[in-house]
């Protein structure tokens, strides 16, 4: 269990970066400890919408961590599912160290890899098409100005397959075919 005065900087980080609701949803889980959506809406008593929405923006942001148990039947009836909410002290206390933790990564990785990490830092979780979109825009323009684009290629010329459909005078065939040729070959 995490002691009062741990709950009540966990609760301030939260709202500080998430906002009250959010941190009343914290507060709530470091509290009382592991509970269900229906406990946590009962304790806090938030609109379900709220709750589910804190919930997200905290599961997103590794302050909380969701499980499902299996809790067996009574007789005759079958085992459930419960979902389960854990918040996760030490990740909230992390908070208070990423900017000692961006200035290692920028004196050690440099700059690329700092801004992948403010990236993690402020968004929580990112996809690695995000990160590379995130180092696109920062790095684009750079790129950009070095490596212009080149035209695009010129279409693709078959003139064995022309010369077979021409003498044939097939119409809507003939068409049809150099459509499906164009289109495969990105033109």
């Amino acid at each position: 269990m995490v002691s009062p005065h741990g709950v009540q900087l966990a609760a301030h980080l939260i709202s500080s970066f998430y906002g009250d609701l959010c941190s009343k949803v914290c507060e709530c889980l470091l509290r009382r400890g592991n509970l269900t959506l229906l406990q946590i809406i009962q304790s806090t008593e938030l609109t379900r919408e709220n709750v589910i929405n804190c919930l997200r923006v905290l599961i997103h942001q590794n302050c909380i961590q969701a499980f499902s148990t299996i809790k067996e039947g009574s007789f005759g009836e079958a085992a459930r599912t419960l979902t389960q909410y854990m918040a996760l002290f030490d990740n909230i206390i992390h908070k208070l160290r990423a900017p000692k933790f961006m200035q290692i990564v920028s004196e050690e990785l440099g700059k690329d890899c700092l801004g992948i990490f403010q990236g993690l830092v402020q968004h929580g979780r990112l996809s690695f098409k995000q990160i590379t979109e995130r180092s696109e825009d920062t790095t684009g323009i750079i790129y950009r100005h070095h490596f212009p684009s080149s035209p695009p290629p010129p279409p693709p010329h078959f003139p064995f397959l022309s010369q077979k459909l021409k003498k044939k005078k097939t119409g809507i065939i003939y068409n049809s075919l150099l459509l499906l040729i164009y289109t495969t070959h990105g033109l």
